[in-house]
This record gives structure tokens, sequence and C-alpha cells, in this order.
């Protein structure tokens, strides 16, 4: 038997012998998601989860490598995995964090609570195991929390104290825990120490979220200095935490310079605090720092009422992004029973499926389709109370029409708190006639739509962030020089700064990725003008191809739409990769013959026009 420890450090047994877990990253990752999804899991499922921000080829790539990794650690008769699954044998493998479900069930509370010997898979902090992190903090938090009440309740008021100190060290943001610990020690006749957790607590908020306790723990607090003991326990609600994955988002070090669209989406949010509702749509090339953009902004609004989603390219479930952030909402929030009937389609923890609600009706069927979005909106609405909503929905370019639809009925319902939607996508990867662009195009008729672009960092931004890497030759030809390597693509500065000596592996396939993802006429093309230059002749290229030069247009025009290359200014003839690195990249890829031969071929072609033209062709 092998028994799998997660609710602390990662630890592994079998047959009551410690083993050592995986040594790699992705591979203990792995082995935690598959103890905490227990049967067999589809593979496209566990790579889109746990490498969700590469390719699809990639990211199941990444998943082999980690099996095998895994299959090493734990031997092969406690891991299952075919072709198009992969999971741990359920009766070779015994996982605390199952247990602890079990138990709690089954009213074993002592037992349970003995299996928590820290934070779930303390470590590791992925946004999936910050997600599954605070689901088990909550469930361990209710049960305390019964339990001091079950001991109070027997005259165990010091007992019952101790509980609510467990609890509230779970989470020293909430704000419930430390009001029932306030409350426990007043009831134990420590007032005094009710009053200090008081006084920590408000200091630890004001500094960590620079927000205020409130008034009901302030009226605790008033009661506790002027003698009264305090009755039975009030449920409060906690303070507002950031979404985990916008917070994952933010702990990727200092965002780059982008004040002016800080301030764009500031002066938006004041418009939809005073007109009601906004839409924000922010868009940009892969790695230039959308997602960064609206975390950083999120992150000055603890008054509001934060949700976050983020699209999936190979989602399994429709409406996924806002899936996502009706999770974070519903355990927090009230809804009428209908409400709840509508939403428990989509969210399957809320209880089983009514009978009559199916996922083809909440996709496809008008009448169910709008009871879904109605229930949508009063969920949005519960979780918000009186603070105003800021709903992100990031990198929407992988996102299905159902999600479309419910952002364009959640951007324009009149009713409703005060609300920013802010929608996120790569504007490389949709194109003018996708329909959730048509969509967000037709929105502006209804509603206001601030639109941001974001471009590549200046050269002195560039120079700033040499500075803050403490590079010594962080001056402003080591600026030109990443600069123009780079494009000023935040993702691709920060891959070089980590990688000085080339072009980082995370770099090179997300260029690929995108050339391939404009079909192969393209990508031929990209490669005979990689080995052109950084600037080269479409008509030259074309020739050496043995295109015609229609052709070659339909291939550079879709590059030129996905912002790999640019027209030239100055000469309508000419087209120039817009980074060296993507250049870089798509020469460095090909094989020496390769290089050689396409080499070759371009020579050919400018020798004959050298003999027609030669003031053009000849090199001076």
């Amino acid at each position: 038997m092998l028994r799998v420890k997660v609710l602390g450090e990662l630890e592994l047994e079998r047959d009551g012998q410690p083993i050592e877990p995986p040594r790699r990253g992705p591979a203990r990752s792995l082995l935690g998601w598959l103890a905490l999804h227990p049967g067999p899991q589809a593979r496209a499922t566990v790579a889109a989860r746990l490498w969700p921000d590469v390719r699809d080829e990639s990211a199941r790539a990444s998943l082999r490598t980690s099996l095998s990794a895994l299959r090493a650690a734990i031997g092969g008769d406690a891991l299952v995995a075919t072709r198009t699954q992969v999971g741990l044998a359920a009766e070779r493998v015994w996982v605390d964090a199952r247990e602890f479900e079990r138990l709690r069930a089954a009213g074993e509370v002592d037992d349970a609570l003995a299996l928590c010997r820290g934070e779930l898979l303390s470590g590791l902090d992925e946004d999936w195991v910050l997600l599954a992190r605070d689901v088990h903090t909550d469930a361990h938090g209710r049960l305390l929390a019964e339990l001091a009440e079950a001991a109070a309740g027997r005259g165990d008021r010091d007992g019952a104290v101790g509980l609510a100190r467990r609890r509230a060290a779970l989470d020293p943001l909430d704000e419930g825990a430390h009001r029932d610990l306030m409350i426990r020690l007043a009831q134990a006749g420590d007032r005094a120490g009710a009053l200090t957790i008081h006084e920590r607590f408000t200091d630890r908020l004001r500094r960590q979220l620079g927000v205020a306790v409130s008034p009901a723990t302030r009226e605790l607090a008033a009661d506790l200095r002027a003698g009264s003991l305090p009755g039975p326990l009030q449920p409060v609600a906690p303070p507002r935490r950031e979404p985990p994955r916008l917070h994952a988002v933010r702990r990727r070090g200092r965002m780059a310079d982008r004040r002016e669209e800080l301030s764009r989406l500031r002066a938006a949010w004041e418009r939809a605090s005073r007109d009601g509702r906004v839409l924000v749509v922010v868009t940009g090339e892969p790695g230039i720092g959308k997602s960064r953009l609206v975390a950083e902004f999120a992150a000055e609004h603890s008054d509001a009422a934060v949700l976050y989603g983020r699209a999936e390219q190979d989602a399994l479930v429709p409406y996924q992004p806002v899936v996502e952030c009706l999770r974070d909402a519903v355990g927090q929030s009230h809804a009428s029973s209908d409400g709840i009937a509508e939403l428990a389609g989509l969210l399957p923890e809320l209880g089983p499926r009514p009978a009559g609600v199916n996922m083809e009706g909440l996709t496809s069927a008008p009448d169910a389709r709008m009871r879904l979005f109605t229930a949508v909106g009063a969920l949005l609405d519960a979780f918000a109370g009186r603070r105003p909503l800021l709903l992100i929905l990031d990198d929407l370019q992988w996102a299905d029409n159902p999600t479309g639809r419910l952002l364009a009925h959640l951007a324009v319902r009149p009713d409703g708190a005060p609300r920013m939607i802010v929608a996120s996508y790569r504007d490389t990867d949709m194109p003018a006639d996708h329909p959730l662009a048509v969509r967000l195009a037709d929105l502006g008729r209804e509603v206001l739509v601030e639109r941001i672009t974001l471009e590549g960092l200046s050269r002195a931004a560039v120079a700033e962030m040499l500075t803050r890497a403490r590079i010594p030759s962080a001056d402003m030809a080591a600026a030109e020089v990443l600069h123009a390597r780079s494009g000023g693509n935040p993702f691709y500065l920060e891959q070089l700064l980590e990688h000085p000596g080339g072009a980082a592996e995370g770099i090179a396939e997300l260029i690929v990725g995108r050339v391939r993802a404009l079909g192969e006429p393209s990508l031929r093309m990209l490669e005979m003008a990689a080995v052109a230059g950084r600037e080269f002749e479409l008509s030259v290229v074309a020739e050496a191809r043995g295109a015609a030069l229609d052709d070659a247009l339909d291939a550079i025009d879709a590059a030129v739409r996905g912002r790999l290359v640019a027209e030239v200014p100055s000469d309508s003839t000419l087209f120039a990769f817009v980074h060296d690195l993507v250049r870089e990249t798509l020469a460095g890829r090909l094989t020496a013959m390769r290089r050689a031969r396409l080499h070759a071929r371009l020579a050919a072609v400018l020798e004959r026009r050298a003999e027609q033209d030669p003031d053009r062709y000849l090199a001076p």
C-alpha cells in the first residue's frame, strides 16, 4: 500500500517505510494533483491544468516526462497510465486528504484533525494548488469552528479558546475566525487578551490588505472595552481576498512600466462607480503583460468584490472562465433555490444537477440559457453586496461562444452592483471576424467600452528593467540591444535576462507556436525570410520559395496580423521582423543543411536580379 500525505509537506510511505518523493517540481505537482483527484483523469485535462501557459503539444510532452519521473519514484503498480488517461490506483493508494474528508463526513472529527499537519501541499505554489489549499483550509476551519461551538456548549471554555486559536492560525486574514477567538477569550474571562487579538488583527489587515476591520468587529471591540460580554456568535463576511490565480500572476516579480495603462484603468473604474457599468478590453501579443496589468490594477481595490477567471485552450466545460469566477463567489454568497438549481448545472459542488437541466440546454436553449444568465447575475450581486464588482476574464482568445453570450449579458444588464468587466485576449490569435471580437465590437453600441492595446516597452523602460535586475551594463547601449531583440515584450525581456547566453526555451516555444498557428504557408515563407535577414524584400523571398507573389502576400499578411513582421514605412516592398528573437528562433530551428539550401536559393534569386538591376541588388 502506498500512502500519500499532502496535508503539509509532500510525504510518501510504502508498506510502512518512508520513500523519497519525486525531486523535480513538475513531478511533485503531478503527484499532488492525482492524489487530490481520485480515479482516472483524461491526459488532456491533467496537462492543461498543470501546464496552463504553454501550448497543448508542449503540455503533453511535459506530462510524459513527469509521469516517467513519478513512476520511478512510486512504482508502476500505484500509477495507472494509458494513452488517454492517467491516475493513481485507488485500491493501492491511501491519501490523507481523502481520508480527512471521509472521517469528517463520518463524524470522526478528532481523527480527521490529526491528519492536518500543515497547509495543503506546502512548498508548491501553482495556481491549482492555491485554489485547492483554500478549499481545504475552509473545510478545516469550519470543522474547528463546529468543535469550538460544541466545547462552549458543554462549558469547556478553555477548550473552545484553544480550538478558536487553531482556526485563526489557519488564515491570519480571516476576520470571522478572529472575531470568534475574541468572543471565546472574553467568555473565558480574558477580556484583555481579546482586545490584544483585535489590535493585532486590525494592524495586520491594514498593513497587508490596506483595509479596516468591519463595523461589527469594531462594535465588538467597543463592547469589550465597555465591559460588556459578547452574546452568541454572529457570522461575519470575510475580508476581500485576491483570487488565488490572480495572486499567482502578481508573484512573478515587479511589473514593468505601465503607468499610462494603469491610469486608463483607474479612470474606467471611476466611470463604472459613477455610471454603473463599464467594459474594458485589454489586448496585445503573448507575453506583453495583459494578465499582469489587470492583476496589479485589481490589487489596488481592496474595497471591491474581485473575481478572476481564465479561459483555457481545451476547456472541457462551457462558460469555463465564468465558472472559475462563480466557484470563488459561491461559497461566500447566498442565492435563491431556483438560482442554485440553474447554477448546479455548471457547478457540481452545489449538488446533483436538477432534472431537466442539461449542458446542451444551458448553452443552446434560449429559455434555459436566460435562466442561467439570470442566476449568474444574482450570484454576482450577492457576492458583491454593497461593494463595486470587478470581474476579470482573461485569455478570451480561447473562450467559447457561450462565454461570449454570457459576457455580453453581464456587460449590458442594467441592474445589479456597479461593475467593471475587464476582458483580455491575444489579438494576434483572434481575427477580426472571430465571434467574440464581433460581439465585443457590437457591445460598444450598448455600453461604454474602453480599449487598451499593450505595445512593447520603450527603450527607457527596458533600461529601467536592467537597472532593477542589477545588470552591470545597465546603460542605454545594452537597453538598445535588448529592445531590438525583444521588441520590448516583457516576457521576452525577462527570459533574456535569465538566459543571457541566448534565447530561452520558453521564448522559442512561444514563438514557434505563434508561427505554426498561422498555417504551413506562412511558416515556410517566414523561414525563408528569416534566412534573408531582419528586413527582407517579399518578392525576393517569394521567388526563392517558388511561390506566386499573391500567395506570398497572403502568407505575410497573416504574419503581420499576428505581429510577427511589419511593413517598413520607408519602402513598401520591404517587411521586417518585429523582434530579432522571431528571426533568430525561426532560423535557429533549421538544420545546417536546410539553412545552406535556403541561402543558395536566395543567392540565386539575388544574382539574377543583380544582372537586371545592379544599382539595387549589387553591394557598393
